[in-house]
């Protein structure tokens, strides 16, 4: 065989790319792009249909919330970074309805997180150099 009938041959075999795949490949790009700018910049809406809410009527004072904790869809715990270095913990037993504090401490600008196991069993843990775990088995009337 020679070089020439080596090469016509591979003409031959050699598949030509479909339009339909291409369209295929082109509308799954735009997706996991428009997907990932998304995820990136949640504030650029480009898959939402309805423009999100204001952030002014989410506002109720200067904290930060930290963690979120809810059980199931009444019982729940908010573990909040005040601006003073200190965190609170308010815990709510009417799906948010209203609060109470249950807990509060010195933070010092450490990440802090919630976690409760059922509607007793839950902890604190607040990272850091000096690393401090809370646990309480009462639904956080007390705390050790």
């Amino acid at each position: 065989m020679h070089a020439a009938e080596l090469e016509a041959d591979f003409d031959v075999v050699a598949p030509r790319p479909h339009r339909r795949a291409a369209g295929f490949i082109v509308a799954s790009v735009v997706v996991i792009a428009s997907a990932a700018t998304a995820w990136v910049h949640p504030d650029i809406a480009l898959l939402a249909a309805a423009p999100p809410a204001p952030l002014a009527a989410t506002q109720h004072g200067d904290y930060v919330v930290a963690s979120v904790d809810f059980v199931n869809a009444t019982t729940g715990w908010l573990l909040a970074d005040l601006p003073t270095g200190d965190y609170a913990l308010i815990h709510t037993t009417d799906g948010g309805d209203t609060w109470t504090r249950q807990l509060g401490g010195a933070s010092q600008g450490h990440p802090i997180y919630v976690k409760f196991f059922d509607e007793s069993v839950g902890l604190i843990a607040m990272t850091g150099t000096q690393p401090v775990i809370r646990w309480t088995s009462d639904g956080g009337r007390s705390w050790v």
